[in-house]
């Protein structure tokens, strides 16, 4: 029986055979994260099901992260953190990432540590926990119910996703990125067209990808509405996991000719820059069909987990060039973690984005979870290189967010307009 990677990590992990979509399994958590928002109640609900002095399972194998809430916008923030690291300490967790250390975007931090590998299954309570099958692991968001039955078993009943192949064709021309493929997939089958699937990519446009390329297209598979997401490991990828893993791991490949539930096929030599419009990640235009609009931009923010990598901010210093920004628009780059911050500061980038008066936070979700870090005012356009453009999403239901790469973001960053003819 043909399988795919997903199905056979899968079956490895439950020790089932022959699984196929729809299954129910008994699945082994090999880590398991959560970050500050939800400490609180993920604390309580542990407490309450399994007493006070209840340990976890494994505190080798939980991660804590301290990504959405810093530096503390207010009081209640600041004793979410004092929760965490009371909780952190009386656990003694060994993988907690604490804001002012190695601290930053939990799924990126996921990808420079290492902290699942090939073969292995990573659940966390954050829907973009599929970021992390750019290692060719099995990773998926879970809710916070689910994840304090992880906490003290390290299983959980999961549902065998169904398969989904993205064939990628061609090569991208100049002014297009890897945001764009994923825009443009998402536009292809919509939010809920990968539901209970796993998006598996594949094509040899893969091979000269780097962890962080290759992480763009996993992250925002869910933003389709997919359960997980899976590229397997080119030679790069390997050279960065065998780099930095402390243990072993077995990687996985889909058999050939296996069968999947459904395919898409892209032609990247005719893909043209994409802006996903308001207010779903679906609405999906090629930018030269909004240019005739006038959609004056207030905001640029370039970010997140999805926009905030060192891959996103050269793409975007790259397209702003020698060229002064416009007046008119409010420029933010939020590096996703502090190993990146300090080499935007080693290499001199962060100079030049400030000198062009671009303001530069330290690492963080910031505003994409739309707390703090720019959120935007109402009747605001804002065009950001995050994953979700939802009423709200950044912070404000009465303002606009439109979805770019970073290449493109450096364009508007020029003109202010989604009507970037003006621009080099």
């Amino acid at each position: 029986m043909q399988k795919t990677m997903t199905h056979k990590i899968l079956e490895k992990k439950s020790g089932k055979k022959n699984i196929k979509a729809g299954d129910f399994i008994s699945l082994k958590v090999d880590q398991c994260f959560a970050h500050d928002p939800v400490i609180g109640i993920l604390k309580h609900k542990f407490e309450k099901e399994f007493g006070e002095n209840s340990k976890v399972w494994d505190p080798d194998k939980v991660i804590l992260f301290q990504d959405h809430l810093v530096p503390a916008k207010n009081f209640e923030s600041r004793n979410l953190i004092k929760i965490m690291d009371k909780f952190a300490k009386d656990q003694k967790i060994t993988q907690y990432y604490e804001y002012g250390k190695n601290y930053g975007v939990c799924h990126i931090l996921i990808l420079e540590d290492c902290l699942t590998l090939p073969g292995e299954t990573i659940l966390g309570t954050d829907s973009h926990t599929v970021t992390a099958g750019a290692l060719g692991a099995f990773a998926t968001g879970v809710g916070v119910f689910d994840m304090v039955s992880i906490w003290k078993t390290g299983e959980i009943w999961h549902k065998v996703p169904g398969s989904y192949k993205i064939d990628l064709k061609g090569h991208l021309t100049d002014g297009v990125s890897i945001k764009d493929i994923i825009l443009e997939v998402i536009g292809e089958i919509k939010l809920d067209g990968a539901k209970d699937m796993t998006l598996e990519w594949q094509g040899e446009f893969l091979d000269g990808l780097s962890v962080d390329e290759r992480s763009t297209l996993c992250n925002m598979s869910v933003e389709a509405g997919a359960t997980s997401s899976i590229i397997f490991p080119n030679d790069r990828t390997m050279k960065h996991i065998q780099n930095n893993a402390k243990r072993e791991f077995e990687v996985y490949e889909s058999d050939k000719g296996v069968r999947y539930d459904k395919k898409l096929e892209v032609n990247l030599d005719n893909l043209k820059p994409k802006v996903a419009l308001p207010h779903r990640p679906d609405n999906v235009r090629d930018l030269d069909e909004v240019y005739d609009d006038n959609i004056k931009i207030n905001q640029i923010y370039v970010g997140s987990c999805t926009g905030g990598k060192m891959s996103d901010i050269d793409e975007f210093i790259k397209s702003l060039g020698s060229d002064s920004i416009s007046p008119d628009v409010t420029v933010i780059v939020v590096p996703a973690t502090l190993k990146i911050y300090k080499e935007m500061a080693d290499t001199g980038k962060l100079s030049y984005l400030i000198q062009k008066g671009i303001a530069v936070e330290s690492p963080g979700c910031r505003a994409c979870y739309g707390v703090h870090g720019g959120v935007t005012g109402d009747n605001e356009n804002c065009l950001a290189t995050i994953n979700r453009n939802f009423m709200g999403r950044m912070g404000n239901p009465r303002s606009n967010i439109f979805l770019s790469s970073p290449w493109s973001a450096g364009l508007v960053a020029k003109t202010g307009t989604l009507d970037i003819r003006g621009a080099k």
